[in-house]
């Protein structure tokens, strides 16, 4: 079909503004607790889009909540944050702070943590609002201990200066990551947590609706979108590159079905299981003990038998 465009080719985090769509209770929570300076954690499964909805907290935030708020994206992931000292320096670098005498000595810490402190208190004796979006953080405890408790104690007495807020993007709670000894204990304290499942039904729609347009969505395509609907970003994404594409590769019903369904594990890998199944638990795990523990009494069954 002649001059259809694909708006569904991409795979990675939503690149700009515009093209984010939903989320909107997360955000309004996320927006309401950093007119306060108060700290967020967002947390959910792999490719649920967390990426997406921090970096456009970082890109948006300044003109949502006033030319005084000034925010830094930290993407783990990239070589220049592996370490505590890089990581100093780039933040520093991105507010436009002097980070020159921010030593690469591991044995400096202490001394950069201080400089680091200094200029945050400066930023916010001008009168800035200062945010760290801070984006696969789990990353940081793969750096051979270059994270340390140090760090994190002095990044918890930051956030409770309210010299800095912090956003962070995790698939676990950081008060499973308190538990096991990879952060300050009660350093998540500081942060209320915002849940991060698939669209709702309603952003779904719109989300497909508003490439309605460009795609050349015909009646028969949504009712095939309908019946194979999903409201997991990636998927849904994937099940609409495929209409668009199978209008040119002509496949039946069912090995277009196969190929969708071979990309969506292709997108989330073997890995995808365990999270969900965390997730899962993570949910309802108390809610089906509770109900376990009521069938057991109603039909006087030894808790320990049920194992």
């Amino acid at each position: 079909m002649a001059g259809t465009q694909n708006p569904f080719v991409s795979r990675t985090m939503v690149p700009t503004p515009a093209e984010f769509f939903g989320r909107e209770a997360q955000l309004a929570r996320i927006w309401e607790r950093l007119r306060e300076m108060e700290s967020t954690s967002i947390v959910g499964d792999r490719r649920v889009g967390k990426s997406s909805v921090l970096r456009y907290v970082a890109t948006t935030g300044q003109n949502r909540l006033g030319e005084n708020y000034r925010f830094v994206y930290l993407d783990h992931q990239h070589a220049r944050l592996h370490d505590a000292a890089s990581w100093v320096t780039f933040v520093l670098a991105e507010l436009g702070a002097d980070c020159e005498c921010i030593s690469k000595e591991g044995s400096e810490q202490r001394h950069n943590l201080h400089v680091f402190g200094d200029r945050l208190k400066k930023q916010k004796e001008r009168g800035l609002r200062i945010v760290l979006c801070l984006d696969e953080l789990e990353r940081m405890f793969e750096r051979n201990g270059e994270f340390d408790m140090k760090f994190f104690d002095h990044m918890r007495a930051e956030i409770n200066a309210r010299n800095c807020a912090f956003i962070t993007a995790t698939e676990r709670r950081l008060d499973d990551l308190c538990a096991e000894g990879r952060m300050t204990p009660r350093f998540h304290s500081l942060f209320d947590v915002v849940e991060l499942e698939g669209f709702s039904k309603e952003e779904a729609w719109c989300f497909v609706d508003a490439h309605r347009v460009k795609a050349k969505f015909s009646d028969d395509d949504y009712e095939f979108i309908g019946r194979h609907f999903e409201r997991e970003p990636v998927k849904l994404q994937i099940l609409c590159d495929w209409v668009v594409r199978n209008r040119y590769e002509q496949y039946g019903e069912e090995e277009l079905l196969r190929r969708i369904r071979e990309d969506w594990a292709d997108a989330y890998g073997r890995a995808y299981a365990v999270t969900r199944t965390r997730g899962f638990l993570r949910k309802y795990g108390d809610m089906l003990w509770k109900k376990l523990m009521e069938f057991a009494k109603t039909f006087r069954i030894s808790a320990t038998s049920l194992w």
